[in-house]
């Protein structure tokens, strides 16, 4: 058997493959493809419903001696599921289960094979050539399905997509990416007129959509002058953006054909016609005017616009102040003075202006119409305006466009909702700390904006000291090695808060509070004996003990091992806190 096997997978004087000239198959390696010899002998494909009488789905009699195999591996018949491909040879006496799916937007369509994704699968039974077919149910273009797999990944049959299948994948496919193969071109919405007749714009019907607000899902769709729509039938979802910026043109690359805008110390990808024009040669915009870009998806400028028919108010915070170099509208460069705000959504802009009595870390109201005015905001908070604040965020009352950001120094990072929903604002955080630096409300009594001070412990980073000399640490934060010195003040070997400013390091400080023993752990939350959950931080930090130090290593090769486990967290969770560093240590 094996001389015949070694035989056929030889090549004859022409380059040819034995096997090939009796019309069998090679696979990747080139060597006969067992698969293809069997293909002829199976009985199948069915994809049986209800595993548990599988007997009955087949016609063939299982005996003692039958043998499984599952995606061509030896198995047994308890490893089966429902909705599994099942092809069987009583010649053989053998079943084979394929569990296997593709995922993907639907490119083209043939009479014998379909392309998924820009991957090309063979159509294997009439059902699913039937399905896929001009007047079958998923015709459409670019339709978002997932594909049932048989014996040589051949379509055995076709369903809707399913977001959950995608990471069934053999490829690194993405929801994303699938998404952005479906999306519209952008729909600008120019004045109130085109608002109020938004959905004549959009192919399906909107009913039952999901609609996107900025990125996040929002329950109702009110659409306003200069808000950029696109929509996906594939995915019945609806994406509107409603952002603006405003400032001086300091750059268009290039003006016989217009690819980019820089506007405020910012570049743009302009994304339509309509904007190139406007900038080109032939446009009324030039470097050195003063302009609103209409930004969409991924910030791609959609418009641009005269800035007194798009004024917009802001709040943010000072992150820069200092001198910037312009460009007149004659080419002419010229220095004057800047700052720097990053406003709710993380966003920053720099704007030509007298930075008299402006400082890194200020809260301000920046109005953007023919001309930039930034306002000081006062940041007290009364007792009232506490109370109020901190029964909404405990309860989770946040629009669906809530935009919250939290800083420390000229560090700003976005923050979700989700991140502090139901967390405690102690009233000694507005005696001691002030934590929210700024708040607004919607007319739902919602939380819609909120500017956080140094309050989740996100932006800094966390790790462990791996000795302590003098004010000088070796420390780990990844799996690299590092050494700091924190000018004479000392921090205890072991789990640390590394203070982060202007993108440095600055100092630590040892986390006292942990965990020794941890009843559970999961990827996302660590339960102590009484049953307390302790929310682990994204960015979680996990390190093993070993004999001469510590591993840098993750939460999944934990969950794997047989460890003793201790969390280390910055505060407790009902005030915002998270474990940030896990210490594995190995049971012997």
């Amino acid at each position: 058997m094996i001389l015949l096997y070694n035989t056929l997978s030889c090549k004859n004087k022409q380059g040819n493959t034995y096997c090939t000239t009796l019309g069998l198959k090679t696979n990747s390696e080139g060597k006969l493809e067992f698969s293809s010899l069997l293909e002829e002998k199976l009985e199948g494909p069915v994809i049986v419903k209800d595993i548990s009488k599988l007997s009955d789905s087949i016609e063939f009699d299982i005996k003692n001696d039958t043998k499984f195999f599952l995606n061509n591996s030896k198995s047994s018949k308890e490893n089966y599921r429902d909705n599994d491909v099942i092809y069987y040879s009583g010649a053989i006496n053998t079943v084979y289960a394929y569990r296997k799916t593709a995922t993907g937007i639907l490119d083209s369509v043939s009479e014998t094979s379909a392309t998924l994704s820009g991957k090309q699968y063979q159509i294997a039974t009439t059902d699913a050539k039937k399905k896929l077919s001009f007047s079958g149910e998923f015709s459409e273009d670019k339709a978002f399905l997932t594909f049932i797999l048989g014996i040589n990944d051949g379509i055995v049959d076709v369903e809707n997509g399913s977001i959950e299948n995608i990471s069934n994948n053999d490829d690194n496919s993405t929801l994303l990416s699938m998404i952005e193969k479906t999306i519209s071109k952008a729909i600008y919405i120019k004045n109130d007129s085109e608002a109020s007749l938004w959905e004549d714009k959009i192919p399906f019907d909107t009913t039952d959509a999901t609609i996107y607000l900025n990125g996040n899902i929002t329950h109702t769709a009110t659409i306003s002058a200069h808000d950029v729509i696109y929509h996906s039938k594939s995915f019945n979802s609806i994406w509107i953006y409603r952002k603006i910026v405003s400032g001086t043109i300091e750059n268009i690359s290039s003006v016989t054909s217009p690819t980019s805008v820089t506007l405020s110390g910012k570049t743009y990808t302009i994304a339509s016609s309509d904007a190139a024009y406007k900038l080109s040669l032939y446009g009324e915009f030039e470097i050195g005017d003063y302009a609103t870009l209409i930004l969409g998806l991924n910030n791609e400028c959609v418009a641009i616009v005269n800035p007194k028919e798009a004024s917009k108010v802001f709040y943010g915070i000072v992150t820069a102040t200092g001198e910037k170099e312009y460009t007149d509208k004659d080419g002419e460069k010229y220095t004057q003075n800047s700052v720097t705000v990053t406003d709710t959504t993380a966003t920053s802009y720099t704007f030509e202006y007298n930075r008299k009595h402006l400082d890194i870390g200020d809260v301000v109201k920046v109005s953007v119409s023919e001309a930039v005015t930034i306002n000081l905001i006062n940041t007290d908070i009364g007792k009232s305006a506490y109370n109020i604040l901190s029964s909404a965020v405990k309860n989770g009352k946040f629009s669906d466009d809530c935009e919250i950001i939290d800083i420390k120094g000229a560090e700003v990072i976005k923050v979700n909702p989700s991140r502090i929903s139901g967390v405690q604002l102690s009233s000694d955080y507005f005696i001691y700390k002030t934590p929210v630096l700024y708040h607004e409300f919607n007319d739902d009594g919602e939380i819609s904006k909120l500017i956080l001070k140094n309050f989740t412990g996100d932006i800094d980073e966390y790790g462990i000291v791996l000795s302590s000399d003098g004010g000088r640490i070796k420390y780990m934060t990844d799996r690299n090695e590092k050494s700091l010195s924190t000018e004479g003040v000392g921090c205890s070997v072991g789990p640390a808060r590394f203070s982060v400013e202007s993108g440095k390091i600055t100092y630590a400080s040892s986390l006292n509070s942990y965990i020794e023993n941890i009843e559970t752990l999961t990827s996302f939350a660590a339960y102590d004996e009484k049953g307390n959950e302790y929310p682990l931080s994204n960015n979680i930090k996990v390190f093993i003990r070993t004999i001469t130090g510590y591993d840098y290593s993750s939460i999944s090769d934990v969950l794997s091992g047989n460890y003793k486990i201790s969390a280390y967290y910055d505060k407790n969770p009902s005030f915002g806190g998270r474990i940030r560093v896990i210490i594995a240590t190995r049971n012997v």
